[in-house]
């Protein structure tokens, strides 16, 4: 079986294709989201170009499944038990809930338009 991963940039596709073996030992990696960090095939060729292309070193990616992924990863980095957090409504339903699970407390701010220019 194959993954394969495309990123696109303005002028090119990096592909990153990465075999799996799923044995019968195994089953649940059909299953299962993969490293919290992503592929590291992914990772090393995107830091690769953000070098070549962007003049960005020394710094370390993530790659993850998608945004609630993201937000959960970036609030266990930040947030301690105790620690206020400030969501701004309308927001997801999840990040309340996985900020509240991480013993945070939410402050909800409540947006209101007054202009159709702000």
């Amino acid at each position: 079986m194959y993954a394969c991963v495309y990123v696109h940039t303005h002028t090119q596709i990096y592909t990153c294709t990465r075999t799996h073996t799923y044995t019968q030992e195994n089953p649940a990696e059909l299953h299962r989201y993969g490293a919290c960090l992503g592929l590291p095939e992914l990772r090393e060729m995107l830091k690769a170009k953000l070098q070549r292309e962007n003049g960005i070193r020394n710094r370390e990616i993530m790659v993850t499944a998608g945004a609630n992924m993201a937000f959960v990863n970036a609030a266990m980095c930040l947030c301690s038990p105790g620690d206020c957090a400030v969501l701004f409504a309308p927001y997801y339903f999840s990040h309340r809930v996985a900020l509240e699970l991480l013993g945070v407390c939410v402050c909800v701010c409540v947006c209101v338009c007054v202009s159709m220019y702000i």
